[in-house]
């Protein structure tokens, strides 16, 4: 699991980078710069940016959270891919808060693990 944590990371990078940067999606469509795309526009500017992430992006970012994550024993890693995973969902979700009780919940349980395992471990 480990081994695949950075690979996790990286996922949920890419995430929050198609859908908050390239592109966004709603109910009736598929918007750039909050203008609507046909359905053969949409599916060009879907395959450049999978495209462009996948050769540029993703060997970059999975070599940063590999250092990054090397600083941090599995307990952490676990608590901080809770917090950026809740982040990621709140970044992702178009109208989703940031700081409700249910995702202050799950950030501080997050922030637990890494305490824990800092100060404890």
């Amino acid at each position: 699991m480990i081994d695949e944590l950075p690979l996790i990371f990286t996922g949920i990078t890419m995430s929050m980078i198609g859908g908050g940067i390239f592109y966004s999606v709603c109910e009736t469509g598929f918007l750039v710069e909050g203008e609507f795309q046909s359905k053969p526009k949409a599916l060009f500017i879907f395959l450049v940016s999978i495209i462009t992430a996948n050769f540029i992006l993703v060997p970059v970012l999975n070599t940063v959270w590999m250092l990054i994550l090397g600083f941090f024993s599995i307990i952490a890693a676990m608590g901080i891919l809770i917090v950026f995973g809740m982040v990621a969902v709140n970044f992702i979700v178009e109208n989703w808060n940031y700081n409700d009780l249910k995702s202050i919940g799950i950030y501080s349980f997050g922030f637990l693990l890494v305490i824990i395992d800092i100060y404890l471990l």
